[in-house]
């Protein structure tokens, strides 16, 4: 067996490709990790609970916050579903890259678009290394921070992936009983999303449309010019 393993390494044959995905199911994006969270919410001088008592007293108030009153929003923890533009493979692509996706259908508020299906979505790669030797994994980290809607208010989502390939540890430790050469040739797989592949996002805070129920169809108009728009005074 050992024998077998060390010839099939020496040749090549035992370096295994990364598996598909099926990209007609979501991958589930999760939030950024953060380090040292306080999993109560509490700080040592207390400010945690004082924050959430102040923001329940603002909900029985009929405030949400973050929000100016009277304005319309994208309630936090709605699903938006983005689909991939640009292959991402951990061996290929840099660490700091940008990828392109685009949203999979419309995302409406009372009854009008405000995010429209095709709506391009800019990703940023995070961290990223192909698999190596003595059967090391590919590593993927991603993260898709925002979507943008049609008057230009960029909603946060909880954006992050972090995906990895099959390591080859088992082979290895039979083949490195045989010899160190022979490990030099085991590899782990790669980790590979292809465009056509659906992410699911979630939206991470209620976020201000900056619109009311009266002007939201004038706001989200198609029609509508929109993108960056800089105020400046003449110069004197």
């Amino acid at each position: 067996m050992a024998a077998m393993l060390l010839a099939a390494s020496i040749s090549g044959t035992a370096v295994v490709q990364a598996a598909p995905h099926d990209t007609s199911i979501a991958i589930i994006t999760e939030s950024m990790p953060t380090e040292n969270s306080d999993q109560a919410g509490n700080n040592a001088d207390g400010t945690g609970f004082k924050s959430r008592v102040a923001e329940i007293l603002n909900q029985d108030a009929g405030t949400v916050k973050g929000v100016k009153r009277g304005d319309l929003y994208v309630p936090k923890d709605t699903k938006i579903m983005l689909v991939l533009q640009d292959p991402l493979h951990s061996k290929r692509v840099k660490s700091g890259a940008n990828f392109r996706l685009k949203t999979a259908g419309n995302l409406m508020i009372n009854d009008v678009i405000v995010i429209p299906k095709g709506q391009e979505v800019i990703g940023r790669v995070l961290k990223a290394h192909g698999n190596g030797l003595f059967g090391s994994s590919g590593k993927l980290e991603i993260n898709i921070p925002y979507v943008e809607t049609r008057n230009g208010v960029q909603i946060p989502v909880n954006g992050y992936v972090s995906g990895y390939g099959k390591s080859d540890g088992g082979a290895i430790a039979v083949a490195a009983a045989v010899t160190f050469i022979g490990g030099l040739f085991m590899k782990g797989t790669n980790i590979e999303y292809t465009p056509g592949q659906l992410f699911c996002v979630t939206v991470k805070e209620d976020t201000d449309l900056d619109a009311t129920p009266d002007n939201l169809e004038a706001a989200m108009a198609s029609t509508r010019p929109h993108g960056q728009n800089l105020v400046v005074k003449a110069a004197q």
